[in-house]
C-alpha cells in the first residue's frame, strides 16, 4: 500500500508539471494565408435570457465571410420569436431553423451542419459571448490543409466562491485538453468553441455511432476525427479565440452537468478517456489515504506533509499559468477548498456516473450502460 500510494502521488505531480510545460509550449497560429467561408452553428433550447448578448457579440465579428445557423431544439419559451427580432438589424447572414422529429444537441448540430454553406463549421452555445476577432482566430489554423479540427478555449465567469472554484477547475480541464492535443493524444474539447471542416464531418460520418448519448458533440466527434487524421487537430491558444459563459450557480445544476460529462467520457470504452478517468480516481484516492497512512504509522508525518505540499505547489503552478491566459484572478481560498474537497468530489462522480439519471435542458437522461 505504501509504495502504491507513493508512486501514484509522485506520478500525479509529474503529470501536472507535464501539462504546464505542454501548455507553455503551444504556439499561437499568427499567420493566415487565406480566408475560408465559415458557418457558425448555434443550437439553442429555452435560451431567451442569453440570446441578446450572443447576437450582439456575433454582430461585432471582424471577418469577411460568415453566416450563422441557429437551430431551435424544441424550445418551449419565447426564444425563436425573440431571436427573430434581434436579428432584424444585424450585418451578417443567418438562418433560423427548427428541428423536426429529432431532438437533442447533436441532432441540432448535425442539422445545422447540413444547411451550412461554409467550408468551416464553428460551433458555440447560446449562452456564450466572444470577442470581435473570435471567428478570425478560430478559422486561422485552417489555412494549413492538414488541419481538420480546431479546439478553442472557454472561460467561465461568476463572482461567488462556488463559481470561482469552477473557473479554476474548468481552466485546468481546458489546459489538460490542450496538452493532450499538443501530445497528439487528444481526449477533451468543448462544443462551446469548436471548429472543423464540413468535409471532415461527413468523412467521419458525423455523429453516427455516438448518437445514443445526449452529450458528446465535441469529444466524441474529436475522437472520430483523430482516428482519421491523427495529426490534423490543433488548439487555438489565443486570447482572441476565447469565448466565455457563466459558471453554474447551484450544486444541482453542477451535478447534472458533471454526470452528463462523465457519461460521454465512458462512452465507447475510449482508452485515453478511460485511462484518464482511472488516473484521476486513483490520484485522488491516494491523497485521501495519505493522512490514514500517517495515522497508521505506515508513513512518517513529514512524508505525508511533503506529498501534500508537493500537490499544492504543483496545482498552484498549473492554475497560476492558466489564470494568466484566461485573465482570471487567482483565488487562494478556492484553491485551498479544492485541495480539501476535490478528492471526495472526483471519487463521488467516478462512482455516481455509473448509476441513475441526469437532467439537461428540461429533459431527463439515463446514464449510459457499457
Amino acid at each position: 500500500m505504501f509504495w502504491f500510494v507513493l508512486v501514484v502521488c509522485v506520478v500525479y505531480l509529474l503529470v501536472l508539471l507535464s501539462i504546464a510545460i505542454a501548455w507553455a509550449g503551444i504556439k499561437p497560429c499568427d499567420d493566415q494565408d487565406k480566408s475560408l467561408s465559415v458557418s457558425v452553428v448555434v443550437p439553442f433550447r429555452n435560451e431567451e435570457e442569453h440570446l441578446g448578448v450572443l447576437v450582439a457579440s456575433l454582430d461585432r465579428q471582424v471577418y469577411p465571410e460568415f453566416e450563422v445557423v441557429f437551430v431551435n431544439d424544441h424550445s418551449i419559451d419565447n426564444s425563436e420569436a425573440l431571436l427573430t427580432g434581434l436579428l432584424s438589424s444585424v450585418s451578417f447572414d443567418y438562418q433560423i431553423v427548427s428541428l423536426g422529429d429529432a431532438a437533442g444537441k447533436k441532432a441540432a448540430v448535425e442539422y445545422g451542419v447540413g444547411l451550412a454553406k461554409g467550408e468551416v463549421i464553428l460551433t458555440t452555445d447560446a449562452d456564450c459571448v466572444s470577442g470581435q476577432y473570435w471567428i478570425q482566430a478560430m478559422s486561422r489554423p485552417f489555412a494549413y490543409d492538414q488541419v481538420q479540427m480546431v479546439a478553442g478555449p472557454v472561460k467561465l465567469t461568476g463572482k461567488s466562491l462556488f463559481q470561482r472554484w469552477q473557473q479554476m477547475e474548468f481552466s485546468v480541464l481546458i489546459g489538460t485538453g490542450a496538452a493532450g492535443i499538443a501530445w497528439k493524444k487528444p481526449s477533451m474539447a468543448n462544443g462551446a468553441n469548436l471548429a472543423y471542416r464540413k468535409s471532415v464531418f461527413y468523412e467521419v460520418g458525423g455523429f453516427k455511432g455516438v448518437d445514443t448519448i445526449a452529450s458528446g458533440d465535441d469529444e466524441l466527434l474529436l475522437m472520430k476525427v483523430c482516428e482519421k487524421h491523427p495529426a490534423g487537430i490543433r488548439f487555438a491558444k489565443s486570447s482572441d479565440a476565447l469565448v466565455s459563459t457563466e459558471a453554474l450557480d447551484s450544486w444541482s445544476a453542477f451535478r447534472n452537468q458533471r454526470l452528463r460529462w462523465a457519461g460521454k467520457w465512458r462512452y465507447g470504452k475510449r482508452k485515453a478517456a478511460m485511462a484518464g478517468a482511472l488516473l484521476v480516481f486513483f490520484f485522488n484516492l491516494s491523497f485521501l489515504l495519505l493522512p490514514v497512512l500517517g495515522l497508521m504509522g505506515i508513513l512518517e508525518w513529514w512524508q505525508v506533509l511533503a506529498l501534500l505540499a508537493g500537490r499544492f505547489l504543483a496545482e498552484l503552478n498549473l492554475v497560476w499559468v492558466l489564470s494568466y491566459f484566461f485573465r482570471q484572478r487567482l483565488s487562494f481560498v478556492a484553491l485551498i477548498l479544492h485541495q480539501i474537497l476535490y478528492p471526495l468530489y472526483a471519487i463521488y462522480f467516478g462512482v455516481a456516473a455509473n448509476f441513475g439519471n441526469y437532467w439537461w435542458k428540461g429533459r431527463t437522461y439515463k446514464a449510459p450502460v457499457q
